[in-house]
């Protein structure tokens, strides 16, 4: 069933069995008309394109063989493997390779071949945080076979069930097998009081009976969200305990994801809670993103994953956050702008290549929303030091024209009385008196003083 947005749960109706047979078989019937395709019409729909799961194996075979760097691998029982895109390339860039280990979980058999065991999300991004994904999703939605979702974006932690090497049900964290306290989740250190997977199981076996069916997960991978009143991140979900479902990875077929109407099918027969959608107020891409941000004023929702389906596949991804929630966000993790401020002065940084390298260094384990932030409080100080000087020149060209069609303003009186309603009188005056050929040894003056006209905490509000 679908979970409403203000967090009430609807009333849970016993299915008859007839019911949950008819939307079983719907679904199986749904994902068979996406799969049944001629030859041609395949090769139409994705020219050229590996199946999800032919990405993870390739990807993760170069991974195991020691090709491809910036993953880490953790060892489970047996021949269990979990890899996961390692934080330093918040900083250093993803390559398209390394943006498909975010948390596989897979399994080396006798033969040397690798087995899907939970499937994980492709990295998206933040909208405005890579300019080509933006694009790309841009080129995208303008198709007309394009359809868009809008599923609210939860702030918990990301859960998959699984079956172990010895047949037991575990719910991995994307960075834990066991789920366990997690220092790359959103918070980077993991929850104070929480195991994320003996928690997930707990709420599991006393509300979602379903997912505790080992052969349900060995075809199908269900992604959630963990919400815990011991869990909170920014919003505020109060006691909820609960977990959302996000996706259904189907493993028999090539790890193709569910869309959104078989996800809700798929919801509705095993008794989950379907992650809520917002209505899209404007066709519009651009104009539905700046609704929805007026809609999560004054609020602390996190706000949306914008899904793109085309021909019945799953195709894109991208976050789409609000400012509220980012502004909060940023201040738990003391990413205000005075702070960045604080650490740029601290660190002598000449560009924003090396601050974002002394920002590594000292919050090693930063998310890449933060990492957002201090780049925006970054960019916002150049803008504002690049207007104090262009004003300076100004000023100093305005002067020159003074002097030049005032030659008469010889006394101190006289040039008074002539700048008397000049905003930059006081620049003038100092100009006179230590005159031009100083002017460099003034510069630090003229600049504190026109920073205390504009501080720069005025000039960034004037910006949002």
């Amino acid at each position: 069933m679908e979970y409403s947005l203000d967090g009430r749960t609807p009333a849970v109706c016993l299915e008859a069995q007839a019911h949950t047979l008819l939307l079983h078989i719907t679904l199986i019937i749904m994902i068979s008309e996406q799969r049944n395709l001629s030859d041609g019409e395949l090769e139409k729909e994705n020219p050229q394109e590996s199946s999800p799961e032919e990405n993870f194996i390739n990807v993760a075979r170069k991974v195991l063989a020691g090709e491809l760097t910036g993953i880490n691998v953790e060892k489970g029982d047996g021949n269990l493997r979990l890899l996961n895109a390692d934080r330093l390339l918040i900083y250093q860039g993803y390559t398209p390779e390394q943006e498909w280990m975010k948390g596989l979980i897979c399994r080396e058999l006798p033969d040397g071949s690798l087995e899907i065991v939970a499937p994980c999300f492709h990295k998206f991004y933040n909208l405005g945080e890579n300019p080509g994904t933006d694009q790309r999703f841009h080129d995208l939605v303008r198709r007309p076979e394009a359809k868009v979702h809008f599923p609210e974006k939860i702030d918990g932690t990301n859960i998959r069930f699984y079956v172990d090497e010895a047949g037991k049900i575990r719910a991995g964290t994307r960075g834990m097998l066991d789920g366990g306290r997690d220092p790359d989740e959103e918070d980077g250190k993991g929850a104070a009081n929480i195991h994320f997977g003996q928690e997930s199981l707990r709420i599991a076996q006393e509300r979602f009976p379903d997912l505790l069916d080992k052969d349900l997960l060995k075809r199908y991978t269900p992604v959630f969200e963990l919400i815990h009143p011991e869990n909170r991140i920014v919003t505020d979900y109060g006691d909820r305990e609960d977990l959302v479902l996000l996706a259904v990875f189907d493993k028999q077929n090539g790890c193709r994801e569910l869309t959104r109407e078989e996800l809700s099918i798929f919801a509705k027969e095993h008794g989950l809670h379907l992650v809520g959608t917002y209505a899209a107020p404007s066709p519009d891409f651009d104009e539905a993103v700046a609704g929805l941000r007026r809609q999560w004023e004054d609020t602390d929702k996190e706000g949306t994953v914008a899904t793109i389906e085309e021909n019945g596949e799953v195709v894109f991804r991208l976050k789409i956050k609000s400012r509220t929630y980012l502004e909060l966000m940023r201040a738990m993790k003391f990413c205000t702008l005075k702070q960045a401020l604080g650490l740029i002065n601290e660190t002598e940084a000449k560009s924003w290549e090396e601050f974002k390298q002394r920002v590594h260094e000292k919050f090693p384990t930063a998310p890449e929303e933060i990492l957002m932030g201090y780049e925006i409080h970054y960019r916002t100080m150049e803008e504002y030091n690049a207007g104090i000087e262009r004003q300076i020149d100004a000023i100093v060209a305005d002067y020159r024209t003074f002097v030049d069609q005032h030659p008469q303003a010889v006394s101190q009186k006289d040039f008074a009385l002539m700048i008397k309603d000049r905003p930059d009188k006081a620049f003038f005056f100092l100009l006179r008196r230590f005159g031009l050929e100083k002017l460099e040894e003034m510069r630090p003056r003229i600049i504190e003083e026109l920073k205390k006209v504009q501080p720069i905490k005025d000039f960034a509000a004037s910006k949002n």
